[in-house]
C-alpha cells in the first residue's frame, strides 16, 4: 500500500468516527431530555399538588392514585436518567467528535501538502498513534450510529448508491408519493 491510500483510509476512519460521535451526542443528549423533561413536570405537579393539598384531606381515591402513579414515575425517570447518565456520554462523545476531526483535519493537511520523504514516517507513526490513543480512551458508539456514518461516507466518496429520499425515487416509482 502506498502512503496515498494509507492516508486515504485513514482519513475515512476518522471521517467515519468524527461523523458518529457528533451523531451520538445528539442522541444522547435527546435522551437526557427524554428522561429529564418528564422527570420535572412530574415532580413539580406531585410537589405542586402536596403542598396545595397538605391541609386538604383528598377523599378521592383516583386522583391519589394518579398522583401516586406520577410520583413512583417521577422517580424512575430520575433514576434510570442518573444510571445511565446521558449529559456525561453526551458530553463524552462531543469531546471526541472534536478530537477526531482533529486529527481527520491533520491527515487532510498533510495530504495538501505532504512533508518531505525523510519526516513521512515520523508523520505516519504521530498519526497511528494519536489515533490508537483516541481509539483507547473513546466512549463506546452505539453500532447502528456507527453503521450509519460508514454509510454516508461511504456514498459521499462514491461506494455505495444514494439513498433514495422517497418512494418515488426508487426504480419504478415514478409518480408515487
Amino acid at each position: 500500500m502506498t502512503v496515498d491510500v494509507i492516508l486515504n483510509e485513514w482519513h475515512t476512519g476518522m471521517r467515519i468516527r468524527h461523523i458518529a460521535h457528533c451523531r451520538a451526542a445528539t442522541y444522547y443528549t435527546c435522551l437526557n431530555r427524554v428522561f429529564g423533561i418528564p422527570v420535572v413536570i412530574f415532580s413539580t405537579i406531585v410537589g405542586t399538588t402536596a403542598f396545595a393539598r397538605m391541609d386538604a384531606d383528598v377523599p378521592n381515591t383516583t386522583v391519589r392514585v394518579m398522583f401516586g402513579i406520577l410520583s413512583i414515575s417521577a422517580a424512575v425517570l430520575a433514576a434510570l436518567q442518573t444510571f445511565f447518565n446521558f449529559a456525561e456520554l453526551a458530553e463524552k462523545h462531543r469531546i471526541f467528535a472534536a478530537r477526531y476531526g482533529c486529527l481527520r483535519r491533520d491527515i487532510e493537511h498533510e495530504q495538501a501538502f505532504p512533508p518531505a520523504a525523510d519526516a513521512l514516517s515520523d508523520l505516519m507513526t504521530t498519526l497511528e498513534k494519536s489515533w490508537n490513543a483516541l481509539d483507547e480512551s473513546a466512549p463506546s458508539l452505539p453500532q447502528r450510529i456507527y453503521d450509519r456514518a460508514q454509510a454516508e461516507v461511504e456514498r459521499e466518496r462514491g461506494r455505495l448508491a444514494p439513498r433514495p429520499r422517497a418512494w418515488r425515487d426508487l426504480p419504478g416509482g415514478e409518480g408515487v408519493n
